[in-house]
């Protein structure tokens, strides 16, 4: 950090200085990737940045006590990035188990009564529970009181250098007598837990009924607070959660796609909840699961009346139909090698086996839109949610319309949904006075067919919702969508994030009606083809000349993001230029692509005339990222 960067930290009123970095602190909890002790080491640094800092730094250093197993054949870094053929070579070598951790430092400054939260975590290697066990006794953790630890979190790992090469159960799976000897440990160690989170990051050695089930079922009637996140969720033995449990997240990871995905739910008292997150479940059932306050009456209403913030990850499998279309065969190098369809054999009479049996009928994967999935059955419970602030609904396969029927539209402030273009059927914005930030985004694997509907989703925010302050939205279409035309009411945006085919030029005369607008993302926009004469650098300068430069009112941070793009690199700098030429104040101009290299060369001669510029008063930052790191 430099002595500048230090010296405006220094004259930062204390109690927004404490807010910046417990805002910052708090915004990695929670996560199955987070690396701790690389967290704590950034935090020790930071701590010697300046006295101010470290007053504020030092309280969150000895709130969190760290056990963190990593392969060092990965070392602290990101296996995610590693070439494949070193990940081959890594796999030839034995796993290199090392535990990290910052009890030593903990101790020697006393300050293990002031510890509140146990992290015991994994990157790159899955840790067998008696190493576990057997690590934290060497430590003599035990010997300890640990009187104010009111958070645990556990997270076990497994990522593609996980050779499996500790001792297992014979099915696999860890066994179910070390498992306990954990859960056993860690309830009798640390007694005053009542916030729990747990990941298994798809660690393949922990089974349905044996990750941590006996610790859950144990400690249950203690927890306020109850993050679980698994490839499996556990089963810990009770039909009924508890009553004050106020924050709850139950997600059953995987992609929600597979009819095995779906998220067996216990039943849960609905009015002490303030945070829920469900993932995947099925809209049918979905709040028969909810019930009452222990000993009141039976109710046809799921009455969420603290809820506050709400995320739903709906399950919805895909179908495999044909195309319909004769002769459509694809060659699938993915069938197992004693794979054999019968029909491509017999209409390729002439040739042998092994050919036929790498040929399948091409299909298409659509979702199961059957009642099943999509409509709540006749006499369910309907909910009721008169205080919900934020509300993520992933792959919604209702109306969304009736969904925020039963939501209070003057409470309402943040809303995101994803789903098919008839989920937005209906929808109306104007409702909710209090919404500031709104994502909406549809997909559909017939473009050609939706493209009106798709450009209706799109404007509907700009029309209907006045208050916001961040908009986000994204339809599929194979044809460039036009915003130019619109009522525009939302002119208080700040933040616009825009996935789907819509030109510069059509981008310039919206950004024209957003005076506000302060941070500008376009994710893959329909780029107009190169000039013949814009070859040069001089060439496109001309060009851009030609258009007209006229300014626009706005302060922005461009960012542009275009992944696997056909077209060349010049014809992205004549697009980019089309709209930077125009900006007052270009705060910072963001470019993320595989083509990103070639493309500074060729933006670096066009910065050098003053011409192109004749509105923007300073480039504050550039950045060129190629998407890899």
């Amino acid at each position: 950090m430099s002595e500048q960067t230090a010296a405006s930290f220094q004259q930062l009123p204390k109690r927004i200085l404490d807010s910046i970095i417990y805002q910052w602190y708090e915004l990695q909890n929670h996560s199955s990737t987070l690396k701790y002790i690389r967290k704590y080491e950034e935090l020790c640094r930071l701590s010697w940045t300046c006295r101010r800092l470290r007053q504020t730094i030092r309280p969150l250093m000895r709130q969190r006590l760290i056990f963190e197993l990593y392969d060092m054949r990965v070392g602290k870094g990101d296996s995610t990035y590693i070439p494949l053929e070193e990940i081959g070579e890594l796999k030839k070598q034995p796993a290199q188990p090392k535990l990290l951790t910052n009890m030593p430092l903990l101790t020697l400054n006393e300050n293990l009564e002031r510890v509140t939260e146990v992290v015991i975590s994994s990157h790159d290697i899955t840790p067998e529970p008696l190493f576990v066990v057997t690590k934290l006794q060497e430590h003599k953790v035990e010997c300890n009181d640990w009187p104010n630890v009111t958070q645990l979190v556990v997270n076990f790992s497994d990522t593609i250098l996980d050779n499996h090469s500790r001792p297992a159960a014979e099915n696999g799976w860890f066994s179910d007598e070390h498992l306990a000897m954990l859960s056993r440990y860690l309830a009798k160690t640390f007694p005053h837990v009542t916030t729990v989170s747990m990941w298994d990051s798809d660690c393949k050695q922990l089974g349905l009924r044996n990750t941590l089930s006996n610790y859950l079922a144990e400690q249950l009637n203690k927890l306020t607070r109850l993050y679980l996140n698994f490839h499996h969720l556990p089963v810990f033995g009770v039909k009924m959660l508890p009553a004050h449990i106020t924050h709850l997240e139950l997600v059953q990871r995987g992609t929600g796609f597979k009819s095995e995905d779906v998220l067996e739910l216990p039943r849960i008292v609905a009015p002490t909840l303030v945070s829920l997150k469900l993932g995947w479940v099925v809209l049918s059932q979905l709040w028969d699961r909810f019930c009452g306050l222990p000993g009141t009456p039976s109710s046809r209403v799921a009455e969420f009346s603290r809820l506050e913030y709400l995320e739903l990850q709906f399950h919805m499998p895909f179908l495999q139909i044909p195309t319909r279309k004769d002769n459509d065969f694809m060659w699938d190098n993915n069938l197992p090698g004693d794979y054999y369809d019968s029909d491509a054999a017999e209409s390729n009479a002439g040739s042998s086996k092994s050919l036929s049996s790498k040929l399948t009928l091409r299909t298409l994967r659509i979702r199961d839109r059957s009642p099943k999935y999509t409509t709540i059955r006749a006499g369910t419970k309907q909910p009721r949610f008169p205080q919900l602030r934020k509300l993520h609904i992933y792959e919604y396969p209702g109306r969304l319309a009736e969904f925020l029927s039963h939501v209070a539209a003057d409470k309402l402030q943040s809303l995101y949904v994803t789903g098919d273009l008839v989920v937005f059927k209906g929808l109306r914005l104007d409702k909710f006075t209090s919404m500031t930030s709104c994502s909406l985004f549809s997909h559909s694997s017939y473009a050609r067919r939706v493209s009106p509907h798709a450009q209706r989703l799109v404007l509907k925010p700009f029309k209907q919702a006045r208050h916001l302050r961040y908009l986000s939205v994204g339809a599929s279409s194979d044809t460039p969508m036009s915003l130019a035309a619109i009522n525009m009411q939302a002119t208080g945006i700040r933040e616009l994030e825009l996935t789907m085919l819509i030109t510069i030029p059509n981008t310039i005369s919206l950004l024209n009606k957003l005076p506000q607008l302060e941070s500008l993302v376009m994710v893959h926009p329909h780029l107009l083809p190169l000039p013949p004469q814009a070859e040069t650098a001089e060439g496109m300068a001309r060009c851009l000349l030609a258009s007209g430069i006229t300014p626009l009112n706005s302060i922005l941070h461009v960012n542009f993001r275009l992944f696997h793009t056909d077209k060349s690199d010049r014809t992205i700098l004549y697009n980019v230029m089309l709209l930077i030429t125009r900006t007052v104040s270009l705060r910072k101009l963001a470019i993320t692509g595989h083509f990103i290299h070639k493309f500074y060369r060729e933006l670096l001669p066009l910065l050098k005339i003053p011409q192109l510029f004749p509105h923007i008063r300073h480039v504050a930052s550039l950045e060129l990222s190629d998407g890899l790191s």
